[in-house]
């Protein structure tokens, strides 16, 4: 028998659900009024949007073409075999297109091996529900889990997310850098009117306020702060809500972040509980001041239920969240995002490029369109002979104790 050369077939799989309405970005998972398209890539592509059909461009001609109407939503790349999907260049789109739209992982299309999975969540992920978004701002697994830890290494979901978190519409400023004052001059706190300047409780300047009233002790913010909360519990989540986050008197927003001799400092100091327990911050929008934050203690295999309904444990005061719309639970040191099927969908912001795995479905989310993509492997395929596939099969035979192969021929 002569052996013959192969190759690998690869292409990806673009399945494209259109919903037919504009809605502050929102996609209507129970809604019939969508456009579906089927399509198929074997190189390189952008995939773009004309009213509510989905296309891809594989090249300058067709690009050319294109009516100027049209959105482009993503790019799917395919360079050494690999195939990855990116935002758009709008430098070199010759499209119109508005600001780049964030992409959300669809929670509930996750599958591996073709079995639904959910979202191992990490501190700085982004959620959103309907509307509704959410920073992840601590995980913490309590003494009783000794012996697990929340990693993310072995997640393939993992690489999804960043640390860079300011590209979300939260336009709270994160930092103030804490300045050394000037030893010779005289300056008091416009709170306790005392001009003590320590190491554990300097003297900053916070927002835009000068003269008197410009300086004021790290303590005396954080009580202020303190006092201006408004606190609520119900079962295992405690809310602390500030409605105006900002300075009396200049109106200047504070930041949450202080850095003092390349030490952290938060401003917002959240009392904790001794077990499991995760802290989930509102994102707020450029026009609001308001913040929120749940901290929500866990245990393990409980659900900590996420909605509008009375009976969640964070209460989502928005018509876009379900009465009980996704969920948050602790397995094995691990906290996950499930998503409980609601109507405008449990995502996650994907912050980096991700490669189209074998096996694994990734579902995103580009304003109303869903895109799902699945890699197509065939079988090795003869290069001389586009009728028939060589399959070799290796069997160990137990009664004979050797290797048998077996080469089988099946027409394509």
């Amino acid at each position: 028998m002569r052996f013959h050369e192969y190759k690998h077939v690869d292409r990806v799989s673009v399945e494209a659900v259109t919903w037919s309405r504009e809605s502050y970005g929102l996609f209507d998972y129970e809604s019939q009024h969508v456009s579906r398209r089927n399509l198929k890539a074997s190189s390189s592509a952008k995939i773009i949007r004309i009213k509510n059909d989905i296309r891809l461009v594989t090249d300058m001609y067709n690009e050319r073409n294109v009516c100027e109407n049209s959105k482009t939503l993503a790019l799917l790349k395919h360079q050494d075999g690999v195939f990855s999907v990116t935002k758009h260049e709008k430098k070199s789109d010759r499209t119109r297109s508005n600001a780049s739209e964030n992409f959300w992982l669809v929670v509930k299309n996750i599958k591996k091996d073709n079995v639904n999975q959910e979202y191992q969540l990490r501190e700085n992920d982004v959620i959103k529900l309907g509307r509704v978004k959410f920073r992840v701002r601590e995980l913490h697994v309590g003494e009783e889990m000794d012996g697990y830890q929340n990693d993310t290494n072995n997640d393939e979901m993992s690489e999804l997310g960043s640390e860079d978190t300011g590209s979300i519409e939260d336009d709270m400023p994160k930092q103030h850098l804490i300045k050394q004052l000037p030893e010779n001059q005289e300056i008091t706190c416009r709170v306790c009117l005392n001009s003590e300047n320590t190491e554990a409780n300097p003297l900053i300047s916070p927002c835009g306020c000068s003269g008197s009233v410009k300086h004021i002790h790290l303590d005396c913010l954080k009580h202020w702060i303190k006092s201006k909360s408004h606190i609520k519990s119900f079962g295992l989540c405690i809310s602390y809500t500030w409605k105006n986050l900002e300075c009396e008197l200049c109106h200047r927003r504070l930041p949450e972040i202080f850095i003092h001799k390349d030490e952290r400092i938060d401003l917002i100091d959240l009392p904790k509980p001794q077990s499991s327990y995760v802290i989930l911050e509102t994102l707020a929008k450029e026009q609001q001041v308001s913040k929120t934050f749940y901290v929500v203690m866990a245990t393990e295999n409980d659900l900590i239920r996420l909605g509008r309904g009375h009976d969640c444990d964070v209460k989502i005061n928005d018509i876009s969240a379900s009465r009980f719309h996704a969920f948050i639970k602790l397995s094995y040191g691990r906290f996950f995002l499930g998503d409980n099927g609601s109507k405008f969908g449990t995502l996650a912001l994907i912050k980096n490029d991700f490669v189209i795995r074998p096996y694994s479905n990734i579902s995103i989310q580009i304003g109303r369109t869903v895109i799902t993509f699945t890699l197509i492997n065939k079988s090795p395929q003869l290069l001389h002979n586009n009728e028939y596939v060589w399959i070799v099969r290796i069997e160990f035979n137990l009664t004979l104790g050797v290797l048998v192969s077996h080469v089988l021929m099946e027409v394509m």
